[in-house]
């Protein structure tokens, strides 16, 4: 798309085959949607590349859903003097935000697990308080003395969930002291009489500062672009849309 809006040139082309095409070209301005992949792609590119959230580039859709209509809305997005990009995320940045990905992954199944065992017990008449706590403390009176109530296969059942609570809280731990270790933080708090809540909540603050990093965002619409978290698009539409004003 030209200066005037006019479309110059309309072509579909695969993730690897993109590259090598705008190799071939003068430099240009290039506008893609802030997704899964849009941040190497556009570092990868020897080109004036510009993320965008994808709610700032909706408005610009006409017509029905496709390809090529989304390509269109995007270059006529990119030239707006007024739009909002969202910068690029260095492979650090990247290595952060996947950390908090599988945290926030394992604190979910961790939650499933400790469901499921209140879940159990209640199912035979016996309730537990909500929170990892409070069913941590009752968990070995109930095992011991409540075996007129609890068969011995659903205390076998429920001794397997503890194992794997267990191992969910190991690898929880590695993986927040390695959010920990890549945010910096833990050079420069120690152990300073903190309590255990305080680093944790330390810990995932200094992660999406770091992946923010000194950079201000003016508005939540760019940070979760950003920090890649807007809402999930079907597998189909996650490769990243690209268009290019040959004359800016």
């Amino acid at each position: 798309m030209n200066a005037k809006g006019t479309i110059v040139l309309r072509e579909r082309l695969t993730r690897a085959a993109l590259p090598k095409r705008l190799a071939n070209i003068p430099p240009c301005l290039i506008g893609m949607e802030a997704c899964a992949g849009a941040h190497h792609i556009g570092r990868k590119l020897a080109h004036d590349v510009r993320l965008m959230p994808a709610k700032y580039v909706k408005p610009f859709l006409k017509g029905h859903k496709n390809d090529y209509r989304d390509a269109e809305a995007i270059a006529e997005a990119v030239q707006r003097p007024t739009m909002r990009f969202v910068p690029f995320k260095s492979d650090e940045q990247l290595d952060l935000q996947a950390l908090h990905r599988v945290r926030s992954r394992l604190v979910g199944q961790r939650t499933a697990v400790i469901n499921q065992i209140r879940a159990f017990l209640l199912e035979h008449g016996v309730p537990v308080r909500q929170g990892p706590g409070a069913v941590r403390q009752a968990l070995p009176s109930i095992l011991a003395q409540r075996t007129d109530t609890l068969s011995s296969r659903i205390i076998r059942l429920i001794e397997g969930l503890i194992d794997d609570w267990r191992r969910f809280d190991q690898r929880i731990a590695d993986v927040t002291s390695e959010i920990e270790q890549l945010g910096g933080w833990r050079a420069t708090l120690g152990d300073k009489g903190l309590p255990v809540l305080a680093h944790r909540v330390i810990s995932l603050r200094c992660g999406i500062w770091s992946l923010s990093g000194h950079i201000g965002h003016r508005a939540s619409r760019s940070n979760q672009a950003f920090m890649n978290t807007r809402p999930k698009t079907p597998i189909a539409r996650q490769s990243p849309q690209v268009a290019c004003n040959l004359t800016a």
